[in-house]
């Protein structure tokens, strides 16, 4: 029965991968990590070496039950051996050996064992490879989520040049009023699904400043309208000086732009290199970063390591294995039985020879012996000594199992908790990121009225963008750890 499982298991995992040659290409746009998972799960060379190194070990099966050669001994007289029936001129014997009852079984038993620490070996190949690629996969989209953050707040940076060149230019002109400088709209931070929509892939992007709009949003244009007649006092004056600032800001932003293009482009050759193909491919990702759901129970994700962690399931079957081979060993100290046949061909002697022995009427007539041959396994020391290494090994890996097991424990509890700490990150930043957008607002408001400094609005801009960068940072690593989880059970933590 569990030569057939194993058999159907390979026949099904063959039919599985072949047909995965087939997908259609429309999986990428739809699920883009599924079919990269998928892509990598077929083409990986590490995973494939796996899978063959488990056909390679089902093939051993029938060899462990299969039957000794037969022997076949044939012997010729170079002169005819006389014998009472006739001359003996050749002899031909035919034996098959048997082992001790169940010994065969024993042997497919650990065979079987065997072959299901290779597929357990080849699961564990793959969930790490899966592993990768998710982890990989999450670090491009967080490269993403930074390109949106920092190209937005360029262009807030944008802006607020915008409104220090108008101030400047109110404050230098002569007979032109003070106030119409704050004719500008008020700036307000630009919402991330705003700042380049086909944020999905980098691969066209370019860190130019993104242009303000001439009329704002809805928010900006209200904050413009009533600002609109509230004069700025001798403090509101610009200077270039500050319009300087400000663009040295904007250099330092392009530059980041730049870097996380660059980093995006070595993201994807290392993805690439998982996926075993150009490491110059475009890589599609998600429009968005978005948090995973976690909802799993204790007992439930202890359940399924011990159930479905290939790495637990491994060392069960090497016990298994090396309980078979102690069965084995034992059987192998019994004797060993055989049955043949011997056929002599003989030659006619002399008529006046047979019928001095009496023998004529038998002159000439082959011989045909059935025979018997039995081991006689004496030396009991090495036969003993094959069982207890049996046994030791067993135990070996059992004590390896209840270590594993604590182990994964372990790993579990602490995937829990950065689980947890990540989680208080991600609504701590997008808190910090909601308050830091108002405040900006409301900044703006002074700035324009004259009575904020731009080292204040640039300092905020700094916090802006570093909570931004810092809160997809923090997704990034959440959706990580509930892969780790994923990796840890062997399935999908929503399963």
């Amino acid at each position: 029965m569990r030569i057939k499982k194993h058999k159907a298991i390979l026949r099904w995992g063959t039919i599985l991968l072949s047909a995965l040659w087939y997908l259609p290409s429309q999986a990428q746009t739809t699920d883009s990590l599924s079919y990269y998972l998928e892509t990598a799960a077929r083409n990986n060379p590490s995973v494939n070496s796996s899978f063959a190194l488990y056909k390679a070990s089902l093939e051993k099966i029938p060899q462990a039950g299969a039957f000794s050669d037969p022997e076949l001994e044939m012997g010729f007289f170079f002169k005819p051996m006389e014998q009472l029936s006739g001359k003996q001129v050749a002899d031909f014997t035919l034996m098959q050996m048997f082992p001790w009852f169940g010994t065969r079984k024993a042997a497919r038993s650990e065979a079987t064992e065997m072959a299901r620490m290779a597929y357990e070996q080849f699961r564990e190949s793959r969930n790490n490879l899966f592993y990768e690629v998710k982890s990989q996969w999450y670090q491009l989209n967080n490269l993403n989520e930074q390109y949106k953050n920092t190209a937005a707040n360029l262009a807030l940076l944008k802006q607020l040049e915008q409104l220090a060149l108008n101030r400047y230019t109110a404050s230098s002109s002569p007979g032109v009023p003070v106030s119409s400088a704050a004719t500008s709209p008020v700036i307000s931070p630009l919402p991330q699904a705003t700042v380049n929509n086909g944020m999905g892939s980098m691969g066209n992007m370019t860190p130019s400043p993104a242009p303000a709009s001439p009329g704002g949003n809805k928010a900006m244009s209200g904050m413009g309208s009533n600002m609109g007649g509230s004069p700025m006092g001798s403090g509101s004056s610009g200077s270039m000086s500050d319009i300087l600032r400000i663009q040295i800001e904007m250099a330092e932003l392009e530059n980041n732009l730049e870097a996380l293009l660059s980093n995006r482009k070595a993201a994807e050759a290392r993805f690439n290199s998982l996926l075993n193909r150009d490491q110059g491919l475009p890589v599609q990702t998600s429009d968005s970063l978005t948090q995973k759901l976690f909802s799993v129970k204790d007992n439930a994700v202890l359940d399924s390591i011990i159930l479905s962690n290939p790495m637990l399931s491994m060392l069960e079957a090497e016990a298994n294995a090396y309980k078979a081979k102690a069965e084995m060993d034992k059987k192998m100290s019994l004797p060993m039985f055989g049955i043949g046949l011997q056929y002599s061909i003989m030659a006619k002697r002399s008529e006046e020879m047979a019928r001095m022995s009496g023998m004529g009427n038998m002159n000439g007539m082959d011989m045909v012996m059935p025979m018997v041959k039995i081991s006689i396994p004496i030396f009991r020391r090495k036969y003993n000594a094959q069982q207890r290494e049996s046994r030791h090994y067993r135990q070996a890996s059992e004590l390896k199992y209840e270590d594993t097991l604590n182990q994964l424990h372990a790993e579990y509890i602490a995937l829990k908790q950065q689980l947890a700490d990540a989680s208080r990150k991600i609504d701590l930043y997008a808190k910090q990121q909601d308050l830091s957008r108002s405040t900006w607002q409301l900044m703006i408001r002074e700035f324009s009225a004259g009575t904020t400094s731009l080292t204040d609005i640039i300092q905020l801009e700094r916090q802006l963008l570093n909570y931004s960068l810092k809160k997809s940072e923090a997704v990034a690593e959440y959706n990580t750890l509930v892969a780790g989880l994923e990796k840890l059970v062997s399935t999908s933590v929503n399963e």
